[in-house]
């Protein structure tokens, strides 16, 4: 919410919260140190994406809110209209899947460290990911 504030003080354009842009439900293990979480929960092999434990949200779960955040904004913004999605990179990384139409589970992971500008450009016959850019704690975009 920092980083949207900033960028809504810097262009006058209003911050629209959407929860469904939150990051990966973690469930039990939310605010634990990794340590601990991965000893009190351990990791579930090859568990299905329709599944979930430890309160958590499945896969599918997930990346249906990300399905839902890209249909909204497609449908909502005009052809001559930029949007700034600010968000994390779990979600960043179903949005890419939804977006270029990936299958749930895939094995692709794509990176967006810490700080990241992503842009897609969307047309009638096509969806492409022209440029990503990110940096690692500097607090700077290249």
């Amino acid at each position: 919410m920092q980083t949207a504030r900033h960028l809504s003080d810097a262009t006058g354009v209003p911050i629209q919260p959407e929860t469904d842009l939150m990051e990966f439900n973690n469930g039990l293990l939310a605010g634990l140190p990794h340590k601990e979480a991965t000893e009190k929960y351990p990791r579930i092999p090859d568990l299905p994406p329709d599944q979930s434990v430890y309160r958590q949200e499945s896969l599918v779960e997930f990346r249906g809110r990300a399905e839902k955040m890209l249909a909204k904004i497609l449908a909502e913004t005009a052809d001559d209209e930029t949007v700034a999605v600010v968000t994390h990179g779990g979600t960043i990384n179903q949005l890419y899947h939804a977006f270029l139409k990936l299958p749930v589970k895939d094995g692709m992971f794509f990176s967006t460290a810490d700080t990241g500008i992503h842009e897609w450009i969307v047309e009638p016959t096509e969806r492409r990911v022209a440029r990503a850019n990110y940096n690692e704690h500097s607090g700077e975009i290249r």
